[in-house]
């Protein structure tokens, strides 16, 4: 058994189940569930695969928020006929109307809606009046065509932000390690998106688990990781309390034992 699939199975319960990450997508996937696109997110899973789902999900309610609040300040459709002033006071209502919507910030760039293209999200941010003209009218109901595949697109950097609660500990040129406070577990990401390892932490062996002063007690970890330095890397999960000498010693003896 390899090292991460032993914390894995010794992992003590953690809050995750009953996180609001966890509530946010039972209360929500129906939404999933109903679109052929994203359905397959809709089984969730391990705690990555919800916070994934979670940002499929966020992308998808922010895309409905925004036409109706739209709808709401230009119901006439008169947006065509309106000075360039009484434009851009529409622009700056809209805007502070879905300010408190979750986004990904890029180049001083707001991707609400993150499985579009930057082009198409620029219209959500500030180009609200192309939602009612050709050919993006089209965006209201059919985006399948032009949608695609958020983690593809975004990278590791789309965890990086308010679609997730999600903490970045470290970006190299290979990916991004996270910590998830709920589901008290490292994620490293790769650059591509995906995940590439996740480290639960806080086994069941592991007595007194004192989880506080996070941060300085990961970034060591990280950093060996990255730099491929096992010994650094084991040593710094016993030396910081998050994971206990038995976990480990259990796994150099099964390796011995190979």
């Amino acid at each position: 058994m390899d090292f991460f699939t032993l914390c894995r199975k010794r992992q003590r319960r953690t809050s995750f189940n009953t996180s609001t990450e966890m509530r946010f997508f039972l209360d929500n996937n129906i939404i999933l569930r109903t679109n052929p696109l994203f359905a397959r997110y809709a089984s969730g899973g391990q705690p990555f695969d919800i916070v994934r789902a979670n940002i499929i999900l966020r992308g998808l309610i922010n895309k409905r928020i925004i036409e109706e609040t739209y709808r709401k300040y230009n119901s006439d459709n008169i947006v065509e006929s309106l000075s360039k002033e009484d434009r851009e006071k529409m622009t700056k209502e809209m805007q502070e109307a879905i300010s408190d919507l979750p986004y990904f910030e890029e180049d001083d760039a707001k991707i609400y809606i993150p499985f579009f293209s930057r082009s198409i999200n620029r219209i959500y941010e500030k180009d609200f009046y192309k939602l009612v003209e050709n050919p993006y009218k089209s965006l209201l109901n059919e985006f399948e065509a032009i949608s695609s595949d958020p983690f593809d697109f975004y990278k590791d950097d789309l965890y990086n932000s308010l679609f997730t609660k999600l903490i970045r500990l470290k970006k190299t040129k290979e990916g991004s390690a996270y910590y998830d406070y709920d589901a008290r577990c490292i994620y490293f990401v790769n650059k591509g998106g995906r995940l590439e390892e996740s480290l639960p932490l806080f086994d069941r062996d592991l007595k007194h688990p004192a989880p506080n002063h996070m941060i300085e007690k990961l970034i060591p970890v990280v950093n060996a990781y990255y730099a491929n330095k096992k010994d650094e890397f084991f040593l710094s999960l016993v030396d910081n309390r998050l994971i206990s000498s038995r976990l480990l010693g259990d796994y150099q003896n099964s390796k011995d034992k190979d």
